[in-house]
């Protein structure tokens, strides 16, 4: 687990300008990125999450699959907070509790698959290959059925 989280460090430190942030525990890594509408964001996102989990794979000698959503992210009240609560002892995550819990609802229902990506369906645009499988879960907020797409490794 140290080394995921290493590599989820370096890679971060000069490979993902495209997101803000990776929060790494266990055998998980979350990454944030803002897509602010630029075009071909999402895609440029997509690109350097399979740039990190091919490394993960290659350095961990695994098979490791990824979620992928979009979701709402949240504005940080201060400067002070950028870093972490004003302790420095907590660390305020700016994604979505609905969108980690999607995230958890597709791996739990869909995990049978065995696929390398679940890739909700508001990202289509941005993969050009096509998936091997589309299933539908419900996701929150709202309980809606939500299109996922499933890809075999590599999407780039």
């Amino acid at each position: 687990m140290r080394k995921l989280h290493s590599i989820a460090d370096k890679f971060m430190s000069s490979e993902a300008p495209k997101h803000d942030h990776a929060y790494a525990w266990n055998d998980s890594v979350l990454l944030l990125a803002f897509l602010d509408g630029e075009r071909g964001a999402a895609r440029i996102a997509l690109e350097e999450a399979d740039q990190l989990k091919k490394r993960i794979d290659k350095t961990l000698g695994c098979n490791s699959y990824a979620v992928c959503v979009r979701g709402q992210t949240f504005p940080l009240q201060d400067d002070k907070q950028s870093s972490g609560a004003l302790s420095g002892r907590c660390t305020i995550l700016r994604s979505s509790s609905f969108a980690m819990a999607n995230c958890y609802i597709i791996e739990s229902e869909l995990k049978q698959h065995r696929a390398d990506w679940y890739i909700q369906n508001r990202l289509k645009g941005s993969v050009a290959i096509q998936p091997f499988k589309i299933c539908v879960v419900d996701l929150l907020p709202y309980a809606r059925a939500n299109k996922i797409m499933l890809f075999k490794d590599p999407l780039f």
